[in-house]
C-alpha cells in the first residue's frame, strides 16, 4: 500500500506461509484518488483462483458513496449508500 502523487494504491495477494499457493485462491488491488469537488474516485479489481474477476468503481462525497460492482458474468449492479457515524 502506498501513496504517490494523490493516488492511493493497495495490491492485495493471498499466499500461504511457503509463498507457493494462494490461500484462498485471490490477488487484487485499488486505486484511488481525490477529483477536484466530485470526491474521492475508487477503481478495484479482483481475480479468484477460478479465474472469476471482480470490479467495482465507486465515487464517495461526504456521507454518500455512489457505487457499480460486477462479479464474473454477471450483470453490474449500481448502488447508492449514505454512512452516517453518532
Amino acid at each position: 500500500d502506498g501513496t504517490t502523487g494523490g493516488f492511493t494504491v493497495s495490491v492485495d495477494h493471498n499466499q500461504n506461509a511457503d509463498n507457493d499457493a494462494f490461500e484462498d485462491g485471490t490477488w487484487g488491488g485499488s486505486v484511488s484518488t481525490e477529483v477536484g469537488s466530485l470526491g474521492t474516485v475508487k477503481a478495484e479489481g479482483q481475480l479468484k483462483e477460478d479465474d472469476t474477476k471482480n470490479y467495482g468503481l465507486s465515487l464517495t462525497k461526504g456521507i454518500w458513496t455512489g457505487a457499480w460492482d460486477k462479479t464474473g458474468d454477471a450483470d453490474g449492479v449500481l448502488s447508492l449508500k449514505a454512512v452516517v457515524t453518532f
